[in-house]
């Protein structure tokens, strides 16, 4: 038998059934769901991020204009007299929405992804107010095109083909079909390439459906790059269940036993093993408990309060440009805050880093024990793909509190002397950026793991090959 012979017979016996068409419309609905949940997740993002980032502006435009009349003396007698305080002064930052952001939520609905910048806050509570969702609903994440593909695809290939040769052979049919020519191997890679072929098309047409409509603010031509990478991944991922399905089948089992296997299998790569992972994880390298964090914290704070004098004595011995300063008008109780909250931030930095120590020791963990599950090593690039991986968000963090760290260094001398800070010094800061990785830069990164996927589908489908040539000599 032809391809195209064996493909009419298909549609004829199998794929145009009313099961199997709504198995099939089920999979597209499911599909769909997960693309229109995300992308809602990923807009309203986007629109706090803008509210956030415009109003913070706004406050800061209107300071900036008043802060100029009042070096031009137009207003200086509408101002109160400390008004222009580099401690009043605060910068909002945003993570930049990654071109592909919609198609899997990752850590975006865990991870702050904006934030606002003031002196009068210490690192701690920079990022503290970003967790919308209940708990139960955080735990269980978003549904979004990712895991649609991760947990449903396999799902449905197992569905479609794990009776690809036993059907015929409960049935008695075997014989028969294959007197109208052809061989057992023929048959049985042409159907499973039919079935995981049809199953692979349809979540690409999905897919591009959603490339096209939920673009937002972002360029096709932008998204088109990380898209490419997102469909070689769910082809590379469609192989290995493809492989998985035919090593079960090639072992000529009755059909309900393919089953019952097949679905074991799954249950094992999607469900046990990336849970067992997690907790792993979190025993080997557990967060930092947050009470001791605060505890010290507010220690830290009612220490330097007390010794306001000698922290600010240091800080001018430490800086001998500012012996001459002259004092200003600005009250002194700014100048406690701005010792308080550079103290905190000196003290509690070494809990802050023990925090991303942690977080970032269970990521390499998991880095590593990715590939004993094909689902977590496919679920991690897939967010990658879609820049909503934990290391982004923890990028951002660091990058937001590197930007504060140079304001502060920049006002340092006004704050301390008590003066207004200079307009112009505002104005020549710069806003914050923020640098998304190259479609270039991520496939290099994630050249291994598509390697070794590529390499355990290959083995697989070898082993299942010769399971079934050698069914191929057994009489039948």
């Amino acid at each position: 038998m032809t391809f195209t012979d064996t493909l009419i017979h298909e549609w004829k016996t199998r794929l145009r059934s009313p099961a199997t068409l709504s198995v099939l419309a089920l999979f597209m609905s499911v599909l769909a769901y997960g693309a229109l949940n995300a992308t809602g997740e990923r807009d309203r993002r986007d629109d706090a991020a803008a509210a956030h980032t415009a109003s913070v502006n706004a406050q800061l435009g209107r300071f900036q204009k008043e802060l100029g009349e009042l070096e031009n003396n137009s207003a200086a007698s509408e101002k109160r007299p400390w008004f222009g305080s580099a401690m009043d002064v605060v910068l909002p930052t945003a993570l930049p929405t990654a071109p592909l952001a919609d198609f899997a939520t990752g850590q975006a609905d865990l991870l702050p992804t904006m934030g606002s910048l003031s002196l009068w806050s210490p690192d701690i509570r920079m990022f503290t107010k970003y967790e919308f969702d209940d708990p139960v609903a955080l735990a269980l994440g978003g549904f979004d095109l990712a895991k649609s593909v991760i947990f449903v695809l396999p799902l449905l290939l197992i569905v479609l083909a794990f009776d690809v040769l036993s059907a015929e052979r409960d049935g008695n049919r075997l014989g028969l079909t294959l007197a109208q020519g052809g061989s057992l191997r023929q048959l049985f890679w042409q159907r499973l390439l039919i079935r995981s072929g049809l199953v692979f098309g349809l979540t690409l047409l999905l897919a591009t459906w959603a490339l096209f409509t939920h673009a937002g603010s972002q360029l096709i031509i932008a998204r088109l790059p990380f898209f490419l990478m997102w469909a070689l991944l769910t082809m590379v991922y469609t192989a290995f269940w493809t492989a998985v399905i035919g090593l079960v089948a090639s072992k000529n089992l009755k059909g309900e036993v393919n089953v019952l296997l097949l679905l074991l299998l799954w249950t094992t790569l999607t469900l046990i093993l990336p849970s067992a992972m997690a907790a792993s994880a979190e025993a080997i390298y557990p967060t930092p408990s947050r009470v001791a964090y605060l505890a010290e914290t507010r220690e830290v704070e009612t220490e330097t309060e007390n010794r306001e004098s000698s922290v600010a004595g240091q800080f001018v011995s430490d800086h001998p440009e500012m012996q001459n300063l002259k004092s200003g008008e600005i009250p002194g109780y700014m100048r406690t805050a701005y010792f308080v909250t550079s103290s905190i931030d000196s003290a509690t930095r070494p809990l802050l880093m023990e925090f991303e120590a942690a977080a970032s020791n269970r990521d390499e963990m998991l880095r590593f024990m990715r590939y004993f599950s094909p689902a977590v090593l496919t679920q991690r690039m897939f967010s990658e793909i879609s820049g909503t991986d934990s290391n982004r968000h923890r990028s951002y963090m660091q990058s937001a509190r590197d930007m504060k760290a140079s304001f502060a260094e920049l006002v340092a001398p006004t704050v301390v002397a008590g003066r207004r800070m200079n307009s112009t010094d505002l104005k020549d800061f710069p806003a914050f950026e923020f640098e998304t990785l190259k479609p270039g830069q991520i496939l290099q990164q994630n050249a291994g793991v598509l390697l070794y996927l590529c390499l355990a589908t290959a083995l697989i489908l070898n082993v299942a090959d010769r399971g079934i040539r050698r069914l191929s000599t057994a009489p039948l």
